[in-house]
């Protein structure tokens, strides 16, 4: 199931907490990127592209920068490809925004080269995690 919000109509923007660049406050609280990253390792790893002709998988670390031995140094996120088994990367941790709309928050990532992540964080009982390509600079 996709998570759809381009139809939704306000955008409310996170505001940094106490200097802290992780950590963000909407009305609904407080969002902590650390719960969703690990210290130079991405805590999600592998995950396929929902679209399986894409040959893709896609590596991601909410906080913290993290490296491989390839093309992905101080990366956000990354993509592998599963023929060539090369690395990319598509986002750094740098220059991240954030947007909360009606209960989606909303991490835009660049790589600083016209590559665009949108990771959209849902509340739930349970962690789960899709990924997919829209066109070769969107995410």
């Amino acid at each position: 199931m996709q998570n759809d919000v381009s139809h939704l109509p306000y955008k409310l923007i996170f505001h940094k907490t106490h200097g802290d660049d992780c950590e963000y406050t909407t009305d609904e609280g407080i969002l902590d990127l650390k719960a969703f990253g690990y210290k130079n390792r991405p805590k999600y790893v592998d995950v396929r592209d929902s679209i399986s002709t894409n040959f893709i998988t896609y590596s991601f670390n909410g906080c913290f920068a993290y490296s491989t031995k390839d093309a992905c140094q101080n990366a956000a996120a990354c993509i592998t490809d599963e023929i060539s088994k090369k690395d990319r990367l598509i986002a750094r941790q740098e220059g991240r925004s954030f947007t909360h709309t009606q209960g989606v928050s909303t991490i835009i990532y660049t790589d600083g080269a016209g590559i665009k992540v949108q990771v959209f964080l849902l509340c739930s009982t349970s962690e789960s995690m899709q990924a997919q390509r829209a066109d070769d600079n969107n995410y």
